[in-house]
């Protein structure tokens, strides 16, 4: 491993003595209809509670997260799948009738050169295949470190080079 000139150099760099992060963070339910208001997503909203909760969001969009979470996005969107193929009648029949429905898995970066891990997550034939039977979408989202949280000044040494 040959480090660049131009970059800090690490102290321990091949030995990190922070754990591995998970990068996931979640996955939320985004469903899009033509509404002008949360109370007309109220049947989605009763029928999803008993896996997920509702948040806040702009006329036309109701956003769920699960109240359990999960370590990898897969089995976080095959619930949300098992939850929505059993909806009482009134409530599939919203689902079925909205504009868009998107699966948002959320996932964090790390910060190259200073993130030794990369994270790879799988979804499995058997996951898309479900997110295509309730004729759903996957949106992935990556969020940058926060700046607080970049490199542990205890790891950089100053550039001898």
């Amino acid at each position: 491993y040959a480090q660049s000139a131009a970059l800090p150099r690490l102290k321990g760099a091949m030995t990190n003595p922070y754990p591995r992060r998970n990068f996931f963070i979640n996955v939320d339910l985004d469903v899009h209809a033509s509404v002008s208001s949360d109370a007309e997503f109220a049947v989605l909203i009763d029928g999803l509670a008993p896996v997920a909760h509702h948040l806040e969001r702009p006329p036309g969009l109701a956003t769920f997260e699960l109240h359990e979470q999960h370590v990898e996005p897969g089995p976080a969107i095959l619930e949300f799948v098992r939850h929505v193929e059993n909806l009482p009648a009134a409530a599939r029949e919203f689902w079925d009738a909205a504009t868009r429905r998107v699966f948002a898995i959320g996932l964090e970066s790390g910060q190259q050169p200073y993130c030794p891990y990369n994270a790879n997550y799988r979804l499995s034939a058997e996951v898309l295949a479900a997110v295509t039977r309730v004729r759903a979408e996957i949106d992935i989202t990556m969020y940058a470190l926060d700046d607080g949280r970049n490199v542990p000044p205890e790891l950089v040494a100053a550039d001898e080079g």
